[in-house]
């Protein structure tokens, strides 16, 4: 609040008896304003570490309306000074013994200076009382903000915290995922495994009867000349035929090269399941060179990726005319491959390749397409297909089919053979379907 020592009523004028006494400036001496209150500065930068409570910031209101009511009831004070030190008041000039005296002047001089500076003074604490309500409100809005980030960024963290925890978890059960199914794959080639020796260990006493079924899901071999007789068999005089053969005794036989062995039937061999792959390597090895072998069953081997080392066969092998691949689960790498070693194959007249887990997509398709390009000796091509490239397919096949029965005939084929070929055309045989 400002303080004056002045008399603030026209009664207090009594004091002053001698004209003297009015113009001394110590009587109207204006002392500084008091301190703002301690419990204003709360507020401030210097005195919180965190944001204030809400009795605070009530308090600080509180004080600050203080201070305007001070000043306004300093202001009343201050013009009813100038009233009682007017001029014009002539009860005031003779209670003070002035009458029209030179020193009156001089008094309404120094009265509207103590005017000045008290309007002066009451602007000036307004000014700091508006001052410091913005400054409080300021620091408020600050407070706010720190505190609205420190959420932003804990729910930043919980968040993450959150993602992370749920990415171990998708990881935890990931493994744990791994880890049954290892175990079933296990499980299943145990089974196999059992049921692989309880199947090559049958008494030599059991009577199988004679294979003569194509597709029997017996592995037979036929010779020339003999009965339909299991590979890997004992015949005694009464007919009877003892013991299995494994795969890889019945590939030992096609090793050898016999010329009585025409046709191998692998199909659904629990051996040759086992090892599929190497086992495809070996029939790799042994067909390169046989050239008696015309028939090769291999349906239901679960060949897989082997059928890739059965593609290389194909472009050595000039002897083999069926080849059954079905129910083998052959994806697009190894029926590329089949394709491109059809496209060097000269004598390989029937490929079934239905019943596969997935179906072949367009870029297997358009290998078979290239291979016809050179091959003309493919008679029958059985698979599923659901393509635009089936027609042309189908066209091709039905083009090797009429060179088919233009030799069988004895009519030239050149004119139907491709444009690859015109340079050096194929001497082909005619085949009975």
């Amino acid at each position: 609040m400002v303080k004056f020592n002045c008399f603030t009523s026209p009664n207090a004028a009594t004091q002053y008896k001698h004209k003297s006494e009015i113009g001394s400036p110590d009587k109207y001496r204006v002392e500084e304003p008091e301190s703002p209150p301690t419990h204003v500065m709360k507020g401030s930068s210097h005195g919180i570490g965190r944001e204030p409570t809400e009795e605070q910031q009530a308090a600080i209101v509180e004080s600050l309306k203080r201070q305007l009511v001070q000043a306004e009831v300093m202001l009343t004070k201050i013009r009813e000074l100038k009233s009682a030190v007017s001029p014009s008041s002539a009860a005031t000039h003779t209670m003070m013994g002035m009458d029209n005296s030179p020193a009156s002047p001089n008094m309404d001089a120094r009265a509207r200076e103590i005017n000045k500076m008290a309007e002066s003074e009451v602007a000036d604490a307004k000014a700091r009382a508006e001052k410091e309500s913005q400054r409080v409100q300021r620091e408020l809005e600050e407070e706010k903000q720190k505190a609205t980030a420190r959420m932003e960024e804990e729910q930043r963290i919980e968040a993450q915290r959150a993602a992370e925890l749920k990415e171990k978890e998708a990881r935890v059960a990931s493994a744990l995922a791994d880890v049954e199914r290892q175990k079933q794959e296990k499980l299943v080639k145990e089974e196999t495994k059992t049921k692989l020796r309880t199947a090559t260990s049958a008494p030599p006493d059991i009577y199988l009867p004679k294979i003569d079924q194509p597709h029997s899901p017996e592995q037979t071999l036929t010779r020339k000349g003999s009965d339909s007789l299991p590979v890997g068999t004992t015949s005694n005089s009464g007919g009877k035929r003892f013991g299995r053969a494994t795969a890889r005794e019945m590939i030992e036989q096609i090793r050898e090269n016999d010329p009585a062995l025409t046709k191998v039937d692998l199909s659904g061999n629990a051996s040759f399941q086992v090892k599929a792959d190497e086992l495809c390597e070996l029939v790799l090895e042994v067909m390169k060179t046989n050239t008696h072998v015309v028939e090769l069953l291999l349906s239901g081997c679960d060949i897989r990726d082997g059928a890739k080392a059965i593609g290389e066969m194909l472009k050595f092998n000039q002897t083999l005319q069926i080849l059954d691949l079905q129910s083998n689960n052959i994806k697009a790498d190894g029926a590329i491959a089949l394709a491109k070693g059809l496209a060097e194959n000269r004598c390989l007249r029937m490929l079934n390749l239905s019943s596969q887990q997935q179906a072949f997509g367009e870029g297997v398709l358009t290998e078979f397409v290239a291979m016809f390009g050179t091959n003309v000796t493919l008679l029958k091509l059985t698979w599923r297909v659901d393509s635009r490239q089936s027609f042309a397919l189908n066209k091709l096949v039905t083009r090797n089919n009429e060179i088919n029965r233009c030799v069988k005939a004895g009519r030239a084929y050149t004119d139907k053979i491709p444009e690859g070929l015109l340079a050096n055309p194929p001497t082909l045989v005619a085949y009975q379907l």
